[in-house]
């Protein structure tokens, strides 16, 4: 959870996974990408967005350190960046 009480998952995402219209990355860049998924404090939806590159992509683990800044410690991208 972040200062304002959001939550936050992150995760793969295939196809059919679906993010905000002002997705940081709106489409998947490869095969699968890593994904995270914004939570408002009520636990409606609040945002999503892709993050990967042209290769398998996965966020095995998520901090929100303050509002809408994050650390993932678990991030793999493969094989560059989007």
């Amino acid at each position: 959870m972040d200062t304002e009480g959001n939550a936050y998952v992150s995760g793969q995402a295939g196809p059919g996974f679906g993010v905000s219209l002002d997705a940081l990355q709106p489409c998947r860049a490869g095969a699968a990408d890593a994904f995270v998924l914004q939570l408002a404090p009520d636990g409606k939806f609040a945002a999503a967005t892709f993050l990967g590159g042209s290769g398998t992509d996965n966020a095995f683990a998520l901090e929100a350190i303050e509002t809408e800044r994050f650390c993932w410690p678990g991030f793999r991208l493969l094989p560059i960046f989007w």
